[in-house]
């Protein structure tokens, strides 16, 4: 064998991995479409598969990243017809995935792997089961954080309005609070995903890999001075809305 030759190519797309090509005929692919941002490519001289966005001028800037939920698996072993072993590659969509989450991907990638072998939306988090909305503040849920916080504000509202004693409304609280927890602590892991997989798809970066990887990481992460602003943002808004209220109202007696 020519050690000169140019390299074999492979790529992984659509749960199969296909190949060898030529670097040639792996660009033309490309720029008929068959080749997504961030599908994965590897050739012999690579110690691991990478993204195609990585691969300079390989897949047109304006193409957008699909991220399909399920793993990219072989659908031929490659040494079956070439004798070059390739690495498994990895869960197409992954490095984005893990840009975005950022320090604790291990922890949430468990989490989705776990739900998905069990055909199912739930697993357990901790966190979200104890601090509810300010998880979602901390991890940059604002939609799903502001939700909540409005729903809160609407019914404690609507209670004082129709002058529900406030022993009554605190008895209502007692029984949903319990149960909103437990829905935070099942499902706040598959809502972060589906947050995060909008958030990834939605990030165009016009130079290149480079900085849609930057936007990406921008986007994505924790941040403590979110939870510190809702935290503020509430508390405000409560002596707002109870001085607003006692405009109109006289408050129930306990």
């Amino acid at each position: 064998m020519n050690s000169s030759a140019a390299p074999l190519w492979w790529y992984a797309s659509n749960h199969q991995k296909y190949g060898p090509y030529s670097e040639a005929q792996l660009r033309e692919l490309a720029q008929e479409g068959q080749i997504q941002r961030d599908d994965l490519v590897w050739h012999q001289g690579l110690d691991d598969w990478v993204m195609a966005a990585s691969i300079e001028g390989l897949v047109p800037a304006h193409l957008l990243p699909p991220l399909p939920p399920t793993p990219v698996v072989d659908a031929l072993p490659a040494q079956e017809t070439t004798g070059i072993s390739t690495p498994a590659p990895e869960k197409a969509g992954e490095p984005l995935l893990k840009a975005f989450v950022g320090q604790n991907y291990g922890f949430y990638a468990s989490k989705w792997a776990e739900a998905e072998r069990n055909n199912a939306a739930i697993s357990w988090n901790w966190a979200a089961f104890f601090l509810g909305p300010l998880w979602m503040a901390y991890r940059k849920m604002y939609v799903y954080c502001a939700v909540f916080v409005a729903i809160t504000f609407v019914t404690t509202s609507a209670g004082l309005l129709m002058r529900v004693p406030i022993a009554t409304l605190e008895s209502w609280y007692r029984f949903a609070g319990p149960a909103v927890s437990m829905l935070f602590g099942l499902f706040s892991n598959h809502l972060y995903k589906a947050h995060a997989l909008r958030k990834i798809n939605n990030t165009t970066a016009p130079d290149g890999a480079e900085q849609l990887a930057s936007q990406i990481v921008r986007q994505g992460g924790a941040s403590l001075l979110s939870v510190l602003a809702v935290v503020t943002a509430t508390l405000v808004a409560s002596l707002v809305m109870a001085m607003i209220l006692a405009q109109f109202i006289e408050l129930p007696k306990l």
